[in-house]
């Protein structure tokens, strides 16, 4: 049963005054008690955009862990796995790749995605985990044009592209592979039901006759 917070007069709660200090403990405490892990303040910031503005990973693991939102972002539009991103907390973006959570969140000032704030970083382990993970390295670009590809090219030396080129590479055959195996499973599925070769006849309808009087039927 959700608990009411208690919140300052700026919006900010318990839950996320815990976030900011990195104290995974209460957090989980308060979680237990129904306390709301997805309240925002005034300024639209949730528990888990304090944790990761603050630096405080493993508050942020734990309320990933209990299922925060991972759509929620500060006004500038950094989602959670941007902050980490920029400051190379690279325990919460494994976790985010583990859990699925959005890749391409676009920061509004400069447009930059978690993707292209790693590679800006040089931060070659969290861009290849990204790219791994779904993360858009070629279509998506931000305010100056600049794509993830096109950063990795003008931040990593050549040795650290061309671990980027290998994970880029590595999901180019993922994602062959699975359009192959839907293809597949389209023609076994069409296989299955068969064809008709014959046409069909209409279905025989039975006639009637009126009886008249003195004749048989």
């Amino acid at each position: 049963m959700a608990v009411p917070d208690i919140a300052d007069e700026n919006g900010v709660t318990p839950l996320m005054r815990a976030a900011r200090d990195n104290n995974s403990s209460a957090i989980a405490e308060m979680v237990a008690e129904g306390h709301n892990i997805n309240a925002i303040d005034n300024a639209g910031n949730s528990a888990l955009v304090y944790a990761a503005r603050n630096g405080a990973e493993e508050a942020a693991l734990m309320l990933m862990f209990h299922k925060a939102d991972l759509n929620a972002a500060d006004a500038k539009g950094q989602t959670a796995l941007i902050m980490a991103a920029r400051t190379s907390m690279q325990l919460i973006v494994e976790r985010w790749a583990v859990m699925g959570g959005p890749m391409d969140a676009q920061e509004k000032e400069t447009g930059q995605t978690a993707l292209m704030a790693a590679t800006a970083m040089n931060d070659v382990w969290a861009s290849c985990r990204l790219v791994e993970a779904g993360a858009d390295f070629e279509k998506l670009a931000d305010k100056s044009g600049a794509t993830g590809l096109s950063l990795a090219r003008q931040h990593f030396t050549s040795r650290d592209f061309t671990f980027f080129m290998n994970a880029v590479n590595l999901r180019h055959a993922a994602e062959q592979a699975a359009a192959a195996a839907q293809k597949r499973r389209e023609d076994d599925i069409a296989n299955s039901a068969g064809s008709l070769t014959h046409p069909v006849s209409a279905p025989q309808t039975a006639r009637f006759s009126r009886k008249t009087p003195g004749h048989p039927g």
